[in-house]
């Protein structure tokens, strides 16, 4: 079956982003941001241009008071982690729709449940090793 992005956008709304506030994150889609210390986690959302999938990217920057955190976006950092599953040979995309090499497709909600789960699983390790780097 084929989806839409606006399917896409509510499963993440309903699974994703109540779990980013409860661990204390703020913004909307597509971006994020949470202050822990002297940094700055960051988290977006993209969608492929052709849509049908999209991809959660981290970053984690010093909050030195150069920039807002609201304004900080993961793009502007070199260091950052595309969020995959451990069975993932390619890039890192999740499929709503039937897409070629971008494969397997998965419903919506499905979807946004695996992401919530690898924030909490790699994006929540990968941020606390970037602060005990000083990074």
């Amino acid at each position: 079956m084929t989806h839409t992005r606006d399917e896409m956008q509510a499963a993440l709304k309903a699974t994703l982003v109540p779990y980013l506030r409860s661990v204390g994150f703020r913004g909307s889609l597509p971006h994020f941001h949470r202050v822990v210390e002297d940094h700055v986690d960051l988290l977006t959302v993209q969608y492929y241009s052709a849509g049908s999938c999209l991809l959660v990217e981290i970053s984690s920057a010093k909050n030195d008071g150069a920039m807002e955190p609201s304004k900080q976006r993961v793009y502007f950092h070199g260091k950052r982690l595309r969020l995959h599953r451990e069975t993932s040979r390619n890039d890192h995309w999740f499929c709503y729709t039937p897409y070629g090499m971008f494969s397997p497709m998965q419903e919506p909600q499905e979807i946004a449940e695996q992401l919530r789960d690898l924030v909490q699983a790699q994006a929540e390790a990968w941020w606390l090793s970037q602060r005990a780097l000083g990074s």
